[in-house]
């Protein structure tokens, strides 16, 4: 079994649709049992990918560590900076905070609001430094500014690389990104969509969040 453990907010959903078009192989979610692509032809959209779906499932993506049911062959940590993934989230999860705008929101936000996500992100961190089989980071930020390069390393890591298929992704490639936003349309999916701009949400937390975010994670983000 191949593993993405890809915390909400990480890039989940475009990873699995990459690995999806390289494998030609369904990439599920542990929480919907589909792959990308389906999702995404049964909204009305048309992809220029074939995915086979009656062969066996190339990988699968989980949230948090309680969902992995064994040990996986090959893992990847998918990581954005804590500061952007976790304000974001908790804000999305809970369709009441979208009464009140997302600025005015994170405005109101003290550190120990935070506590529960904060433990279940480091535990996935944990798992993968404690991992004793072949893995990678996926850095997020790497995925949103060098994506050709960064998809060349995912899938070498995974062994479905091909060159030329790389450089027609390429040509492609803002096709294929707005295609992956497709796979859902419900307002929780895409309530706080930053289009991998950085920065968006820790603007608008008070300098305290910003601080106590930063410090728990700064081992993994120095």
């Amino acid at each position: 079994m191949n593993l993405l453990l890809s915390f909400p907010r990480t890039g989940s959903t475009w990873t699995r649709y990459i690995l999806e078009c390289f494998s030609q192989q369904t990439v599920d979610g542990h929480y919907d049992k589909t792959s990308v692509h389906a999702t995404i032809e049964k909204n009305g959209f048309d992809t220029l990918s074939y995915v086979n779906h009656n062969k066996n499932v190339f990988a699968t993506m989980v949230h948090t560590v309680p969902d992995i049911r064994s040990k996986p062959d090959k893992l990847v940590l998918s990581y954005r900076r804590a500061v952007e993934v976790i304000p974001s989230f908790q804000y999305s999860e809970n369709h009441a905070n979208k009464q009140v705008p997302i600025q005015e929101w994170m405005s109101r936000q003290v550190p120990r609001n935070f506590e529960g996500r904060i433990k279940q992100y480091l535990k996935n961190i944990k798992y993968y430094h404690d991992f004793d089989g072949p893995k990678m980071i996926l850095w997020y930020n790497d995925l949103m500014q060098e994506p050709i390069k960064t998809i060349e390393q995912l899938t070498k890591f995974f062994g479905v690389d091909n060159d030329d298929f790389l450089r027609r992704f390429e040509d492609h490639y803002d096709f294929h990104k707005d295609l992956s936003l497709k796979y859902k349309s419900l307002p929780k999916h895409m309530s706080v969509n930053t289009s991998g701009k950085t920065g968006v949400i820790e603007d608008m937390l008070p300098d305290d969040v910003k601080n106590y975010l930063n410090e728990q994670f700064k081992d993994i983000e120095q």
